[in-house]
């Protein structure tokens, strides 16, 4: 390890340091670096205990700074250092004597040590026990290193040192005192399974909620018998359960961040059954006091438009009716105002002021007057396509030309549309490879969400802005069905 360095001055090196509240931990770091460290650099967030007392009396240099992450803190710490060399250890950790030594031989030399960083084992104290066995027992660390070859990941928790060059590995390890007891041990764990909870859910990992309990009978089976903590004896017990329970507690947390967007699909509106896409209107009135009386609220596209930098409400909810049928202004219109609600309705350009030519009996639909006539505090228009084309079979260049059509149609009639794309019949490419050019196709004409039937309640934040579903309300649609979808 030592071999193949070339001669210079001897190296020196900076321990760093970040606390808050540590004056249970503090003097027992400081007094392992005493003989290591060259300098040594506390950089605290806020102590409101004797941290700041403690280490003054090691000599060390303490600077405040407000907490800004796990890794961002740990970088500026570093920066404030004035040695090549650093070692970054927690205040609950404690250099071994014999770490101590090695590290003292590895620079005793005036010559540059080989690596770029060096691995240093990790041996857990839990219950006043150290843990001879296991992962826990023998975990590695990157934390001793040249500073000017790299830096902490910025994430908010747990990061991590990435160095550019060849990383050594020391024989001794640090202790690490992490939790005094039990109740520290849930103290710390509520905080950074909220903290992870988070970090994952704004990467878009979604665990199942079926899979939360089957893990943690899974991870506690890991870390006592494949990591043979049943070695360490109790401790390695309580240890192996506590920490199943903290992915367990994360899954939980991460579970109840996710937020549901129930899309309800509609469209003509009657007051006797006349086909299976009708609503009754007494039927769709009874569903509107449903919503509200479960406290949702319906929302806009517009308003996905800018999620999640725009908040939406605790519990949105898209209220959609497609073809804009006369229907619509008739009767969808007076309930939207008794109820104090919004909609979105899905228009199709070529045949506005006409009759649905799709139905299997044309339908009226608005004409340009009454759509722009419409109160524009409770509608927004979304295109249905021009043509009311099935682009699940239809070729690029005619999507491309449908949806170009559809734009300037509304445009020239003078009608405020959001730009979102609702697929009639549902229709989409199915491939891959063909549904990726689909989606090109609508970016590059402005569209900017797209809507599909599906069924299901989407989740937010959305994964893919192209494949909104929906949830088709008809006259057949049973009550316990009604109930699940919202």
């Amino acid at each position: 390890m030592l071999e193949n360095k070339k001669l210079i001055e001897k190296e020196k090196i900076s321990a760093v340091i970040i606390t808050l509240n540590e004056e249970r931990n503090i003097a027992r770091c400081l007094q392992s670096l005493q003989g290591v460290a060259d300098e040594i650099i506390v950089v605290d967030s806020g102590s409101t205990d004797r941290t700041e007392e403690i280490c003054k009396t090691f000599g060390v240099k303490f600077i405040y700074q407000k907490w800004m992450g796990d890794g961002p803190q740990k970088n500026f710490a570093v920066s404030q250092t004035t040695h090549k060399w650093a070692l970054t250890i927690d205040a609950d950790e404690v250099v071994s004597p014999k770490l101590a030594d090695e590290i003292r031989a590895l620079f005793a030399q005036d010559e540059e040590p080989l690596f770029a960083g060096y691995n240093i084992p990790f041996r857990l104290n839990f219950l006043k026990k150290n843990f001879k066995h296991g992962t826990e027992a023998r975990q590695m660390h990157l934390r001793l290193y040249d500073k000017t070859r790299g830096e902490f990941t910025p994430v908010i928790a747990h990061t991590k040192r990435l160095v550019t060059g060849p990383v050594g590995t020391l024989k001794h390890e640090i202790l690490h005192y992490s939790f005094f007891d039990i109740e520290h041990l849930l103290r710390k764990s509520n905080d950074y399974t909220t903290i992870t909870a988070h970090s994952r859910f704004k990467a878009k990992k979604r665990p199942h909620k079926a899979w939360t309990g089957i893990d943690l009978v899974v991870r506690f089976f890991i870390y006592y018998f494949i990591r043979r903590n049943f070695l360490n004896g109790y401790p390695g017990f309580v240890w192996s359960v506590l920490s199943a329970y903290y992915s367990f507690v994360r899954n939980c947390k991460l579970i109840e961040l996710q937020r549901t967007l129930p899309a309800l699909m509609y469209h003509n509106i009657t007051l006797n059954h006349s086909d299976c896409v009708d609503i009754r209107l007494e039927t769709l009135e009874k569903q509107f006091a449903d919503i509200k009386q479960k406290g949702y609220t319906p929302i806009w596209f517009k308003e996905l438009l800018t999620y999640p930098a725009t908040p939406l409400p605790d519990k949105p909810i898209l209220i959609t009716f497609d073809d804009g049928y006369q229907s619509n202004a008739d009767y969808l219109f007076p309930l939207l105002e008794k109820y104090d609600f919004k909609a979105s309705i899905a228009l199709v350009p070529k045949y506005i002021g006409e009759s649905s030519a799709w139905d299997e009996h044309p339908i009226p639909l608005m004409d340009a007057d009454t759509l722009k006539s419409a109160p524009s505090h409770r509608i927004e228009y979304l295109i249905h396509s021009y043509a009311h084309i099935n682009y699940r079979h239809s070729e690029p260049a005619a999507v491309e030309e449908d949806v170009q059509k559809a734009a300037h149609t509304l445009k020239t009639l003078g009608i405020d549309y959001t730009p979102v794309m609702v697929y009639p019949f549902g229709g989409f490419p199915r491939k891959k490879d063909e549904y990726r050019k689909f989606c090109e196709i609508l970016k590059r004409n402005g569209i900017e969400l797209g809507v599909r039937i599906g069924n299901r309640i989407n989740k937010l934040p959305l994964n893919d802005r192209f494949h909104i579903c929906r949830i088709d309300v008809t006259r057949k649609m049973k009550t316990n069905k009604w109930c699940k979808a919202i």
